[in-house]
């Protein structure tokens, strides 16, 4: 096989691939446009294809790293639709399109209180812990979307910082149950 006959078929390989995941963000989103809430199995998928999505476009340099879903029962709990997208985007728009590679590190677990922490841990440049800034739109927006679900709670049902180690931390909690 020739050297452009072989980049043509990967070229031809990476665009299918790409558009298969693109099928399958739709086909989640569009499933479930109607629906407040979705199984955390079914964010869970549309967290993977879309993080496939961005990553395509960096050479799949950044890696993608689910912790905690063999300790939960992903079927039956349940989160707000999509609210997982903007936190990707925004690692890929702060911090992975800067820097070209990195990791994504996504923790599922249940408090004791019963309520679900999703905590997504990334090399994303973000805001952090700068004093006098929310975390920009996104973030804000994420903010009084949970605030309007579930209501208003002293610390909020998502928090952000920088770590010592330079990493971005976001962090969701989620009531379950009545």
């Amino acid at each position: 096989v020739s050297q452009s006959r072989y980049t043509s078929l990967n070229k031809t390989e990476k665009a299918e691939k790409y558009l298969e995941d693109f099928g399958q963000v739709l086909k989640i989103s569009l499933a479930n446009a109607d629906s407040e809430f979705i199984s955390l199995h079914e964010e869970m998928e549309f967290l993977q294809f879309y993080f496939s999505l961005e990553n395509e476009r960096l050479g799949n340099a950044i890696q993608l790293n689910l912790h905690g879903l063999e300790r939960v029962n992903l079927k039956e709990i349940q989160v707000p639709h999509l609210i997982t997208q903007p936190l990707v985007e925004n690692a890929f728009k702060h911090g992975f399109n800067r820097t070209g590679k990195g990791e994504l590190r996504v923790e599922v677990d249940m408090e004791s209180s019963g309520s679900l922490r999703i905590n997504l841990l990334s090399d994303a440049v973000g805001i952090g812990n700068v004093p006098g800034l929310s975390g920009g739109m996104g973030l804000g927006l994420l903010r009084q979307r949970l605030d309007a679900l579930f209501g208003e709670k002293p610390g909020g049902w998502i928090q952000w910082t920088r770590l010592e180690s330079g990493q971005f931390q976001v962090q969701l909690i989620f009531p379950q149950g009545d």
